[in-house]
């Protein structure tokens, strides 16, 4: 069932904010990223300072599942197809903030590499040309991070790229003492060089992920703790990062049974649940974390089936679709990616359409409406 803004409730939102302290009054403009030709979903994963949004845009099923994808970059309101390293399919996982984007591309063969894509120019990452290979985050030195693995995912181990080569990340010393284990998950990378990572325990008690933080400069691992009053079978253990921010905190869930978003300001201290925007039986989930702590992801809403886009600030969960003033006809499902400007991007369902990017834009005046790619829209 879809959500949609109440337009007439504007007048009391601005009767309202001037009774509010200024930190609540943001409301959220919203874009309709569309789509590349031919496609009918699109799915952005990261957004940089500059405001730059790259993801994956092709055909989706019914259910919103892709079943062709090519990686697009969003800029100056237009979305841009990248191309692919020569095979039929690409992915966009990360921006840096100077604008090189990397992801993974099949070639001509169809063998999976990672790639990075500046200036018009798609350029493998290199490594071992027979292996597979996916990068998933790039730090502000231009340094992406990602897999590398045989056919079938075999082998798979955390590495990342410099100057055409592949360099191995540390391994976990998962059955002290000698037991060690390659991460098989590579999530974020942050300016100091700290990895967020996960690997498969097999002891886990949903899943069997161990969660990772790893120290600067591709250091060592330090498992993530979890929520307080939960035991972990093990440090780490059902916890899966999915971002860093600059000052090494990490964002992500928690399975307790019921997943529920993290934030991670010390992986040897308890994490901070974030809650969820439904009752205290929901689900939540992290997906990326800014300079300042705001964390966006996805959390089961108790009075509407489904799942709802949300923000954390620091102190609470908001529901995302509480906050447009153009939404009407939108249900935003998922947070994806938010700057250290506070835009976000995310996906969501549009008048019909199951999986739409869309670009959220901070205003603290619900009167009008000013987009960057439309004129100003007075409201009624």
């Amino acid at each position: 069932m879809e959500r949609k803004s109440n337009l007439a409730g504007l007048a009391v939102v601005a009767f309202l904010s001037f009774a509010i302290p200024a930190a609540a009054q943001n409301f959220y403009q919203i874009t309709n990223l569309g789509v590349l030709p031919g496609g009918n979903c699109s799915l952005p994963r990261a957004i940089n300072n500059s405001g730059v949004v790259v993801g994956d845009s092709g055909t989706c099923d019914a259910s919103g599942f892709f079943i062709t994808t090519h990686a697009f970059m969003y800029q100056n309101c237009r979305m841009s197809d990248l191309g692919t390293l020569g095979g039929s399919q690409s992915s966009a996982q990360a921006i840096s903030r100077q604008g090189t984007i990397v992801g993974f591309s099949s070639r001509a063969d169809g063998t999976q590499r990672a790639f990075s894509y500046f200036q018009g120019v798609m350029s493998d990452l290199g490594g071992d040309p027979s292996l597979l290979e996916s990068a998933f985050a790039i730090s502000g030195w231009q340094l992406p991070v990602g897999i590398e693995s045989a056919t079938g995912g075999l082998g798979a181990q955390g590495v990342w790229y410099f100057n055409g080569r592949t360099f191995k990340l540390p391994s976990y010393l998962l059955n002290p003492p000698s037991g060690t284990a390659n991460v098989q998950h590579v999530t974020g990378v942050n300016d100091l060089l700290q990895v967020t990572a996960a690997l498969s325990s097999g002891q886990g008690e949903f899943g069997g992920f161990i969660g990772l933080v790893g120290a600067p400069g591709f250091g060592q691992w330090t498992p993530i703790q979890g929520i307080s009053g939960h035991t972990q079978s093990m440090p780490g253990a059902d916890v899966i990062p999915r971002a860093i921010n600059i000052n090494g905190h990490t964002a992500g869930e928690h399975d307790i049974p019921n997943p529920r978003a993290i934030l991670s300001t010390n992986p040897n201290s308890s994490a901070i649940d974030l809650g969820t925007i439904g009752n205290q039986r929901t689900i939540s989930a992290a997906n990326a974390i800014n300079k300042n702590d705001s964390v966006v992801g996805y959390s089961e809403y108790q009075a509407d089936p489904g799942l709802h886009a949300f923000l954390y600030n620091g102190s609470t969960m908001i529901d995302l679709n509480n906050r447009l003033i153009n939404g009407t006809g939108w249900n935003l499902v998922e947070g994806t990616g938010i700057n250290d400007n506070g835009q976000i991007v995310g996906w969501g369902s549009y008048n019909g359409q199951t999986k739409i990017a869309f670009l959220l834009t901070r205003t603290r005046s619900p009167a009008a409406i000013v987009l960057p790619c439309q004129s100003r829209i007075a409201l009624p």
